[in-house]
């Protein structure tokens, strides 16, 4: 199909947006409401009073709500941080020349809203044979592009620091700092329960001795080996 002129650009477009709802799900993904014009997954639909409601599955299971999840809790428009420093592909000790840049930036006076500045990494390959740490507060680190042609960040074998031997316990990007929880020793309580779904909100402990409402706890997770 040829198009000639905006107008019609804009009107296949529209086109194709109707028709995507139809074309990319199953039928057993969604049901149709009473009026028959609107789809909501069975997953995740919203209730009359216009809130979100996700339902279980046989085991508890829900879609993990993530509405409240990214800058400043979701639903900020992200601030734009002017660059104070920039790294280009190239060089080799990709690591080491990530980490100055970093450092630089940290070292600056924050500004009236507590950003130092953004360490840009242009697009291109980079081998990192040790993680890059963040230790300042104020500090982005930016990439350009979403895939492999755009900035991209490579483990180059294993870590070589002592406690980076294990590759199942490297992060190429650490964020470090004094802020944060901090775990009482000597205080921790079994969790009952010996399967948690996804979603879940609640679980039950041996114990709830010296717990009270609004007390901060840690839930940590031990993966299965």
């Amino acid at each position: 199909m040829r198009v000639k002129n905006c107008k019609q650009l804009a009107v296949l477009f529209l086109i194709m947006m109707i028709m995507i709802p139809y074309t990319c799900f199953s039928g057993q993904m969604y049901s149709k409401t009473k009026d028959q014009t609107r789809h909501y997954s069975r997953l995740v639909y919203p209730e009359k009073d216009g809130r979100m409601e996700y339902a279980k599955d046989e085991s508890g299971n829900t879609v993990p709500d993530f509405s409240y999840a990214g800058y400043c809790g979701g639903g900020v428009r992200l601030p734009n941080v002017p660059v104070k420093a920039v790294v280009k592909p190239g060089g080799g000790n990709d690591a080491g020349r990530i980490q100055e840049a970093i450092d630089r930036v940290s070292a600056l006076t924050p500004d009236k809203n507590g950003f130092r500045g953004a360490v840009l990494i242009k697009r291109g390959l980079y081998e990192l044979d040790k993680p890059v740490r963040i230790t300042a507060g104020g500090v982005v680190l930016r990439g350009e592009g979403q895939d492999e042609n755009g900035t991209v960040l490579f483990a180059k074998g294993l870590f070589k620091e002592k406690s980076y031997t294990d590759l199942t316990n490297t992060n190429l990007v650490e964020f470090t700092g004094a802020s944060g929880a901090e775990e009482i020793q000597g205080n921790a309580v079994k969790i009952l329960d010996a399967y948690m779904p996804v979603g879940g909100r609640s679980f039950r402990l041996r114990s709830v001795t010296g717990l009270k409402t609004g007390d901060t706890i840690i839930v940590r997770r031990f993966g299965n080996r």
